[in-house]
């Protein structure tokens, strides 16, 4: 179960008989997201109802609802073999997100000739191909 489901089970747990919408209002949250999570709590055995209609009034059991948090399988696997070690991974992370790549130098033209340094104009029309003609 998630921090959502403990918050609904300690609301019916402190105002047992309560509908969903009165639950809704004590917690904060839209009617629809405590249904489904009074849904889940009953699908678990955490919480009885009474009635079978949105009108129904809800009641916590004894069972508290698990913690489950970290306990999936890839989560399990990273924490048994000792992989990553997250502080070396977030420094690490850290340093690669605050190097910056070194801009690189504008393109810089090297005349070859007095000519070319003379009129730079030349140079770049020969350098592109064209022949400049007075027709």
């Amino acid at each position: 179960m998630s921090f959502k489901a403990l918050k609904v089970w300690r609301a019916l747990k402190r105002n047992p008989g309560k509908r969903r919408g009165e639950i809704a209002l004590d917690i904060g949250w839209m009617p629809d997201s405590v249904s489904k999570c009074l849904n889940r709590l009953e699908r678990d055995g955490c919480a009885k109802r009474e009635g079978n209609t949105h009108h129904c009034r809800w009641w916590a059991t004894s069972k508290r609802p698990t913690d489950a948090r970290g306990t999936a399988l890839g989560s399990l696997k990273a924490l048994a073999e000792n992989r990553p070690d997250w502080l070396m991974a977030l420094i690490e992370a850290k340093k690669a997100r605050l190097k910056v790549a070194k801009p690189k130098r504008p393109y810089r033209f090297k005349p070859a000739t007095e000519l070319e340094r003379c009129w730079p104009v030349l140079a770049v029309v020969r350098e592109i191909g064209q022949t400049a003609r007075d027709d």
